[in-house]
């Protein structure tokens, strides 16, 4: 008896530390996806964006910035920002019309814009969103403001560059502008953001954990279910067992009561026959 109460406590006791376990593995799984998600509702790669006071979140999509082809390595190594391999979180700056002044004249060689560029990509002519490093800067002498040359850090020395002038003179000049200025890059965490984006990763964020969770609460119910029932059948056999030893506490009693009344009936047959006796004792004297 002592032996099954010991192991009914211990089963008690691994099955709370179990749930304090899982517990704590839900919450910090919900903390990990509610980050992750956050992340991806704020990281856009359309031509908008998503601005948060003024900054936005995209993820690096291409490898043009992977590698460095074309700078010379040791002025590669000042530069605040260097490679952007596929999937890098970065952080961007706007340029606003407020500050669009002071932005452009800050703006020196090295630093990295993401910008939309109009050109032709695969037979389609349109408005693609480029992040590469600024390679010239000058004042345009046609239209005032500057002109821009910029160029993906893994494109060979005689690769493509991309021209934004800041004060368009033509329609089309006007379909290439620049978004903002990179200020902050991580590719880790750019892989999680990626991930969550995907297909896989909506499955192992939001439907795998929502029907492990169901599951483990299912599974709980039934314990909690099984528990209450066998606690109910403990308290009805315990109930019996005390009816059953109150039954039997009467029956002793009864018969405690009945053997009384035996001796008793005994004893005045006793008391008679000795009466009788004496009687008989008497009339023969």
């Amino acid at each position: 008896m002592e032996e099954a109460k010991t192991q009914k406590k211990e089963h008690g006791k691994a099955y709370k530390i179990a749930n304090i376990i899982l517990d704590v593995l839900f919450v910090a799984f919900a903390v990990f996806a509610i980050t992750a998600i956050i992340f991806r509702s704020t990281t856009s790669n359309n031509k908008n964006g998503r601005s948060i006071n003024g900054t936005q979140l995209r993820t690096v999509q291409t490898g043009s910035m992977a590698e460095n082809n074309h700078i010379d390595p040791e002025t590669y190594k000042t530069y605040e920002i260097k490679t952007l391999p596929i999937n890098t979180l970065i952080s961007i700056k706007e340029v606003k019309e407020k500050n669009e002044e002071k932005f452009y004249n800050d703006l020196k060689v090295g630093d990295v814009l993401t910008f939309v560029y109009y050109t032709d990509i695969n037979n389609v002519k349109g408005q693609y969103v480029f992040t590469h490093r600024l390679i010239e800067k000058e004042v345009s002498s046609i239209n005032g403001g500057y002109r821009l040359v910029l160029m993906g850090d893994a494109e060979k020395p005689s690769g493509g560059v991309q021209v934004i002038y800041t004060n368009p003179l033509t329609a089309e000049q006007s379909y290439s502008y620049v978004i903002g200025k990179v200020t902050w890059s991580n590719h880790p965490i750019g892989e999680v953001v990626s991930f969550v984006k995907s297909r896989n990763g909506i499955l192992f964020l939001v439907v795998l954990p929502c029907s492990l969770l169901f599951i483990y609460e299912i599974g709980k119910i039934i314990y909690l279910i099984n528990k209450d029932k066998k606690a109910k059948k403990q308290l009805k056999m315990a109930e019996t067992e005390t009816q059953l030893n109150s039954s039997q506490a009467e029956i002793e009693a009864l018969k405690a009561q009945l053997a009384a009344l035996q001796n008793k009936e005994e004893q005045g047959k006793a008391d008679i026959d000795g009466h009788n006796e004496e009687k008989i004792g008497e009339k023969e004297e």
